[in-house]
């Protein structure tokens, strides 16, 4: 069917040009009585979906729809069509559009573009570059394929090749922010930063409005060692966009780094709007607010696992408070933790299960994520007792026994018995800034000292092989759960430790914990104290450059000489 707009469609050249000199209530109204009487005219359909689309109004992807099946070789609205169902996150739909686009014209360059940045979201990465690369080769003049290319290059490690093709976008449309806003991104991957906040600053200039190059140029300055001009570019990000998740997120995590507890527990729900951070089995399931009271003994409240093993072991404590709401609990944690959680006093009446699957998710009267509980329950004080006493745990005896045995056998007699971990979950997104390699830690090889391998994961390469860059005691293929690695910490005298796991572990055994740092780290840790409000037994010792580890290591080698000398004298 053709269209039906023409130069003697007078209803809808006067739509037309209320839209185009900027009347748009009018335009609207205008388009609609055209729609409404005549239900076909697809131009209308068109372009009153576009504008019900920009404004959120429903409704406004079906009149897309229908222009595109009205007509059907408009291939450019059925490209705009994918966009507006990809805006919606509705990719299947979107794809679905860009492939009925090229099947038809092999190098439409928009869809090729569109349909790179619809894989990439999908986690296609490969395949989305293969797309890119496509609407390179139909407009190699065009910037989108060049800024596509460079995306998918970045999520594939591929920095320096990412950066060239932001680079050239950047030439092709100097007048364009987002090739510089990505390659600001790119420039952060490399821990450039100060070229990263510079590129950002220019995308910026080029246009203010980009809520997304704000918030990203806060989290740069965070890391350029300026916390409050972080939380300012959060704010002013948030000021763009009011519905911003990330960076109201990232201002919660601002906040809590920084000691304000109460609004950054109140920011940090944000996170569960983040794409990263939703638990996707419960998208359809409010989380429990606290607003609805329990039937005492009867109702169910399922408290699920998000986020890390560290993080569970560190807000389990917050768990004894919402039964104490008189709520029977569930309590979710990795297989590997449920062991340790179920030796707690503390979580004696609670059923601890491991992280479940969709289809065997218990029944339950309402849920909250583990990381929720203090901004629910009100615990948001660190001088409160729940917020500032770990979860304690009671190992089982023969356990205990066993692994006493093990440690005493393999140290070297009246020795400073000391475990080390020196690298965390390497999927983690900070993980290249807060993890150390093994041949860091080789000062702490010192007279009078044990070492002991804590390392799990791929790190504990490092300290296999014949000449190891520092020779370890390593017990931890004896060691695959949790609770054997708790039994294994009690018999320690001590445990120095990047950002891992393994700090929550031995902070929480009351054992005294040592955590080297990276010069901005994780909210947790806060900045400039040594002590940490959520373990009494933690030392810090901070990168005084960033990225720099000898400074720290050296604090705790010299730190832990004063140690064993003490310790052999008695």
């Amino acid at each position: 069917m053709t269209m039906t707009s023409s130069l003697t469609d007078m209803p809808f050249q006067t739509a037309m040009e209320l839209e185009l000199t900027g009347r748009l209530p009018e335009a609207e109204a205008a388009y609609r009585r055209i729609v409404t009487a005549n239900p076909d005219h697809a131009e209308a359909c068109y372009r009153l979906g576009g504008m019900m689309l920009r404004s959120n109004q429903p409704g406004a992807i079906d009149l897309l729809a229908r222009s595109v099946r009205l007509a059907p070789a408009n291939y450019s609205w059925a490209n705009d069509l994918g966009v507006a169902y990809h805006w919606l996150g509705q990719i299947d739909n979107a794809i679905t559009c860009y492939q009925h686009v090229i099947a038809h014209v092999p190098d439409h360059a928009g869809a090729l573009s569109n349909l790179a940045e619809a894989c990439r979201s999908r986690g296609q990465i490969a395949e989305g570059l293969e797309y890119a690369q496509r609407a390179i080769a139909a407009k190699p003049y065009v910037q989108d394929g060049f800024n596509q290319a460079g995306l998918c290059l970045l999520e594939m490690g591929k920095t320096d090749q990412a950066m060239a093709s932001f680079r050239r976008a950047m030439s092709l449309n100097p007048t364009s922010a987002e090739p510089r806003y990505n390659l600001g991104n790119a420039l952060v991957a490399q821990d450039r930063i100060e070229e990263a906040i510079e590129t950002y600053q220019q995308a910026l200039a080029l246009n203010p409005q980009n809520s997304r190059a704000m918030g990203n140029l806060a989290v740069a300055r965070l890391h350029a060692g300026d916390p409050q001009a972080a939380i300012e570019g959060c704010r002013a990000a948030i000021a763009l966009d009011p519905n911003f998740a990330e960076a109201h997120m990232n201002l919660g995590m601002l906040f809590l780094l920084t000691g304000q507890y109460a609004p950054g527990f109140a920011e940090h729900e944000w996170r569960l709007k983040v794409r990263n951070f939703a638990d996707r089995r419960f998208i359809a399931e409010p989380a429990w607010d606290g607003s609805t009271a329990p039937k005492p003994g009867e109702s169910v409240l399922l408290i699920h696992s998000e986020q890390g093993v560290g993080d569970s072991i560190q807000f389990s404590r917050f768990v004894p408070a919402a039964k104490a709401r008189q709520w029977k609990v569930i309590l979710e944690a990795h297989p590997k933790l449920c062991g340790l959680m179920r030796s707690s006093p503390a979580l004696a009446d609670i059923s601890i299960i491991p992280i479940a699957t969709p289809d065997q998710i218990p029944p339950h009267d309402a849920r909250i994520p583990l990381l929720s509980l203090p901004q629910v329950l009100g615990l948001t004080d660190p001088a409160g007792r729940e917020f500032s006493t770990p979860l304690p745990m009671e190992l089982d005896a023969a356990l205990r026994e066993a692994w006493q045995k093990r440690v005493a056998d393999a140290a070297k007699p009246g020795t400073l018995k000391v475990g080390v971990a020196w690298s965390g979950n390497p999927t983690h997104p900070e993980d290249r800034r807060r993890s150390l390699r093994l041949a860091s830690l080789a000062p702490l090889d010192l007279p009078g000292v044990s070492l002991f391998s804590l390392q799990f994961g791929p790190g504990a390469a490092e300290a296999a092989g014949d000449n190891p860059p520092l020779k370890l005691i390593n017990l931890t293929a004896e060691s695959d759960e949790f609770a054997e690695t708790a039994a294994m910490i009690e018999q320690l005298d001590l445990v120095i430790t990047a950002d891992t796991a393994i700090a929550h572990l031995a902070a929480s055994l009351g054992k005294p914990t040592w955590i080297i740092l990276y010069s901005v780290p994780d909210w947790r840790w806060m900045l400039d104290r040594s002590d940490s409000p959520w373990y009494p037994t933690i030392r810090i010792f901070r990168q005084v450059q960033r990225g720099e580890w000898d400074h720290p290591v050296a604090q705790a080698a010299k730190a832990l000489a004063e140690l064993a000398a003490a310790h052999a004298n008695g």
